[in-house]
């Protein structure tokens, strides 16, 4: 599971950083104390996958699914003096989980980077609507400067509203 949540952080930088390669337009850096910011807008579609946490009957939280699709994605990222700062990413779709369900999503994102480039970490918030009853809503964050390979996410929220088992 690690793995694979590793991997899903890797997909959304590296489709971040895919765009920004391709962006030739970055403010000039300027020594000083002048602050020189700038914000960039852009939109793609890209993979997407995440584990779904859900508490069980003791209250423990358990992966009840895991869904991948694809997304549409707008992304707002600001540089302060030619460094990444933070970021915001809207995305909606319609994924599929392991359980067969199809869901459609919407999720929002934020990251912060230090003055030095450092990656802080991010918190992802998403909303799960899926075609056989089940709603899933739910919080994540990531602390990247204490948690580099991604071994210890936070749940900040888990809320199921699964469908009757027969």
């Amino acid at each position: 599971m690690k793995t694979k949540t590793f991997l899903l952080l890797c997909l959304f930088l590296s489709i971040g950083l895919t765009q920004l390669s391709a962006q030739n337009d970055f403010p000039p850096v300027i020594n000083g104390t002048k602050s020189v910011a700038f914000t960039m807008n852009w939109d793609w579609i890209g993979g997407y996958f995440t584990p779904v946490y859900c508490p069980n009957e003791q209250g423990v939280l358990e992966v009840a699914d895991y869904v991948t699709g694809t997304l549409t994605a707008h992304a707002v990222w600001h540089f302060v003096n030619g460094q990444m700062r933070w970021y915001n990413v809207i995305s909606h779709g319609e994924v599929i989980g392991e359980s067969g369900e199809t869901f459609t999503i919407s999720e929002q994102d934020k990251g912060t980077y230090s003055a030095e480039g450092i990656d802080l970490g991010a918190t992802w918030h998403f909303n799960l609507k899926g075609d056989q009853g089940n709603h899933y809503l739910g919080s994540i964050t990531w602390v990247g400067s204490a948690d580099p390979d991604y071994e210890n996410l936070i749940i900040n929220k888990a809320v199921c509203v699964e469908k009757k088992k027969k």
